[in-house]
């Protein structure tokens, strides 16, 4: 069972999957990246370029129980 504390999921429509291949074997030619090495190389370089690295270290991410509920609807369904 995957540790919910060091790992989160995200989902991504097939075109961007298949640029984000693309994308991994031109950033590190003869070295084959997964999807998720791809996302973190991309999201760290992108905190360095914007200098967030001491913002990054204080963050507090939002809880996820305090996000907004969905209404729901007559039916039941949300």
């Amino acid at each position: 069972m995957t540790d919910t504390t060091k790992y989160r999921n995200t989902s991504l429509k097939n075109e961007v999957y298949t640029a984000g291949h693309l994308l991994a074997r031109e950033m590190t030619p003869g070295l084959a990246l997964s999807m998720s090495q791809t996302i973190e190389l991309l999201i760290m370089e992108k905190i360095k370029k914007l200098g967030l690295e001491t913002k990054l270290s204080t963050y507090v991410k939002p809880d996820r129980r305090s996000a907004k509920k969905r209404k729901k609807k007559k039916n039941g369904k949300a």
